[in-house]
């Protein structure tokens, strides 16, 4: 799966399946120096959708 477009930017597919995928303990934080994902249930460790 492609997760960033040619800007740089998140596509709206990858953000459409995690709304999709992502269990209620994950976290999407956006900024302007890199977007993450975490886990609450693991510590807050990354987390990348199945």
């Amino acid at each position: 799966m492609n997760f960033l477009d040619a800007n740089n930017q998140w596509t709206p597919e990858f953000l459409e399946h995690i709304q999709k995928s992502a269990k209620s303990s994950i976290k999407l934080t956006l900024t302007k120096e890199a977007a993450t994902l975490t886990d609450s249930k693991v510590g807050g460790k990354p987390w990348l959708p199945p």
